[in-house]
C-alpha cells in the first residue's frame, strides 16, 4: 500500500512537470510566432509605405509636367488653361486638376474649390513656395477620402499653384498591384 501511494505520489509529481513543460513550450512557441508575425507585419507595412512614397511621387511628377505645359502656353487666359488641364487629364487616375491665382481665385471643378476652401488649402497654397501634399480629407463630390498634390508655378505672371487630386483608394490599389506585380515578394 505505501508502495502504491509512492508511485501514485511519483506519477502525479511526473504529470505534473509534464503539464508545466507542455505549458511552457506552449507560451513560448506563441511567442515565437508572434514575434514572428509582427516582423513580417513590419516588413509588408514598409514596403507598402514604400509603394505609397514612390505613388506620390509619381503623382507630383505628373502634375510638375502639366506645370511646364501651363508656362509654355502662349494663351494665358485662366478659363482656358483649366479646360485643357481638364481635357488633358488621366480621369481613371486623378478626380479634379485645377490651379490657384496669385490674387487666391481658385479655378477646377465646383466641388473641388469648396473643399479647397474649406479645408484652407488655397491659403495654405499661397504661402507655400514649394511642393506639398494635403493631408487626407473627404472629397465632397464623390464622398472618398481624397489628396491633393500641390506644386508651384514659377515664372508665371498669374498662377501661382498648379493641384491635382487622386482617391486614396486609387492610390492604395497602386501600391498593392505593384506588390503583385513581382516586383517584391513577401512571404
Amino acid at each position: 500500500m505505501k508502495n502504491q501511494k509512492k508511485r501514485g505520489v511519483l506519477l502525479a509529481l511526473y504529470l505534473t512537470v509534464c503539464l508545466v513543460i507542455i505549458v511552457s513550450a506552449y507560451f513560448r512557441f506563441s511567442k515565437i510566432a508572434q514575434n514572428f508575425n509582427t516582423q513580417h507585419l513590419e516588413l509588408i507595412t514598409g514596403l507598402y509605405a514604400e509603394k505609397m512614397n514612390e505613388e506620390m511621387d509619381y503623382f507630383q511628377n505628373f502634375v510638375e509636367e502639366d506645370v511646364k505645359m501651363i508656362q509654355a502656353m502662349e494663351d494665358k487666359d485662366p478659363a482656358k488653361i483649366q479646360k485643357i488641364l481638364e481635357k488633358n487629364l488621366n480621369q481613371t487616375m486623378f478626380c479634379n486638376i485645377g490651379f490657384i491665382m496669385k490674387n487666391g481665385e481658385v479655378y477646377g471643378s465646383k466641388c473641388a474649390v469648396s473643399d479647397i476652401k474649406k479645408k484652407n488649402l488655397d491659403n495654405l497654397a499661397l504661402t507655400a513656395r514649394t511642393s506639398f501634399n494635403s493631408d487626407p480629407y473627404q472629397s465632397s463630390e464623390t464622398g472618398n477620402m481624397i489628396i491633393t498634390v500641390f506644386v508651384p508655378v514659377a515664372d508665371f505672371s498669374q498662377i501661382h499653384m498648379l493641384y491635382v487630386s487622386v482617391m486614396i483608394e486609387q492610390i492604395r490599389q497602386l501600391g498593392v498591384y505593384e506588390l503583385l506585380q513581382g516586383k517584391i515578394s513577401v512571404h
